[in-house]
């Protein structure tokens, strides 16, 4: 478990640092419960010591990224690893109640405020007992980067799906992602995934051809043939068969430490496709599950949630959790 936890916080940190050119803002996510906050990286835009004036703060400079034990502070001389005690529901949002494990009368706090919608719109971070308190400001996205924005990423209600099939043909594009960390996803991210039908032949003429036997389509390239032309093909002659196949490819840009970066493509060949109900279901929460088994693939399914207006709200690839926009 030790050795699971230092994994995870050397990975979280890996994240931190990539990520670091970014703020996040107070759209980006709604928190309905304590668990909500793990693995999420809080990066304000604004900050205000008691009794000081507000100031504004450099993308990355200031940060605030929570674990199941620890709360990783990157900004000047509040720099550091806070042991985390527990997480709390309070009337203005959650109590993150910080301790010294060297020392447990020295105590701290981290205040996550909450608007109405359960967006964080502030942070108050107390680094110990006898530290005042500092208030951080979540930015709001201006209008300009709102409409680039909402033009890209896939909305939550945006992609209908009444029947399976008409998932093929159809590219989304999360707007966020869910591992053992949360990343709220950039254009510049090129994440997209895409649902592909397609179709191969399967041509047996040769293997049967007898020696001196004349076939004048010997040669034929059939990846550059139309589908229905080939279908001809394969009405005069049954050693000509067709294929139709179809795939999930996701794919996105990796980010390392460095800066450096490197596209990432996996496809994942559809076998079968069954539809689950969630009859509980409130309006606004996912409904359906079309459960997709996969061939030759480690995550042997890949699941996709429907709200109950059966548009997509997000994708479960292994242990990748691909949400769109609220």
């Amino acid at each position: 478990m030790k050795l699971k936890l230092l994994l995870f916080a050397l990975l979280f940190s890996t994240f931190v640092n990539a990520q670091k050119e970014y703020y996040s803002y107070i759209s980006d996510k709604r928190f309905t419960q304590p668990d909500d906050l793990l693995g999420y990286d809080f990066r304000p835009s604004e900050m205000q010591p008691k009794d000081g004036r507000k100031e504004a703060i450099q993308a990355g400079s200031y940060s605030f990224g929570i674990t199941g034990n620890n709360l990783y502070v990157a900004g000047k001389d509040l720099k550091g690893v806070y042991n985390m005690n527990n997480i709390n529901p309070t009337e203005y949002g959650f109590k993150l109640s910080l301790m010294n494990v060297r020392n447990p009368m020295i105590q701290g706090h981290l205040k996550v405020i909450l608007n109405e919608k359960r967006q964080a719109e502030a942070l108050i971070f107390k680094k110990e007992t006898k530290a005042d308190e500092i208030i951080f400001f979540i930015p709001s996205r201006d209008s300009r980067l709102k409409q680039k924005e909402n033009t890209y990423f896939t909305d939550r209600w945006e992609v209908r799906i009444e029947e399976a099939d008409m998932l093929w043909g159809k590219t989304i594009k999360p707007f966020f992602k869910v591992n053992d960390y949360q990343k709220r996803l950039q254009i510049a991210d090129s994440t997209n995934i895409r649902f592909i039908e397609t179709w191969r032949v399967e041509d047996k003429r040769k293997k049967k051809k007898s020696k001196g036997e004349d076939d004048p389509y010997e040669h034929m390239d059939f990846s550059k043939m139309k589908r229905w032309e080939v279908e001809e093909l394969a009405e005069t002659d049954k050693r000509i068969k067709i294929f139709t196949e179809y795939i999930i490819e996701v794919k996105e840009l990796v980010r390392f430490e460095d800066n450096s970066t490197k596209e990432e493509v996996r496809k994942f060949l559809v076998t079968s496709i069954e539809e689950r109900e969630d009859d509980t279901a409130k309006a606004h929460e996912e409904r359906y599950q079309l459960a997709i088994s996969v061939e030759k693939a480690r995550e042997k399914e890949i699941y996709i949630y429907l709200t109950g207006d059966r548009t997509i709200s997000s994708v479960e690839i292994g242990n990748d959790y691909y949400l769109m926009q609220e």
